[in-house]
């Protein structure tokens, strides 16, 4: 029996989201031009702005193909984080008021000198 270790698969049920279409070309640019004196991503970036949208539908498509008949099941369905008050939903007047770090609720600062 082999050892999840060794196993590639991850161990939860989560169907892993397919990579998006520029990590795909950069793959494979980087297959046909790798060559340490030269940066890869630099290029595949300028080299990848300048294809047409026709051709980056390509590996849109191609992705899109492999993933839905290795996962029929797989849909996307993102998780919301849940976090503390963010800058936009603090009034005005908090906007001065320091939040803890840990737990996003307002610092109580001593006026007196205790």
């Amino acid at each position: 029996m082999p050892s999840s270790a060794s196993s590639s698969a991850p161990s939860t049920t989560t169907i892993p989201r397919p990579p998006n279409s520029f990590i795909l070309f950069r793959q494979e640019y980087a297959r046909l031009y790798a060559d340490p004196k030269t940066l890869v991503s630099k290029s595949a970036g300028e080299a990848w702005r300048a294809l047409s949208d026709e051709d980056k539908q390509y590996y849109t498509a191609v992705e899109k193909e492999k993933h839905a008949e290795k996962y029929p099941a797989y849909r996307f369905r993102p998780q919301k984080k849940e976090i503390g008050p963010s800058t936009h939903q603090m009034d005005s007047a908090d906007h001065n008021t320091p939040y803890c770090q840990y737990t996003h609720e307002p610092l109580q600062l001593s006026t007196s000198g205790e």
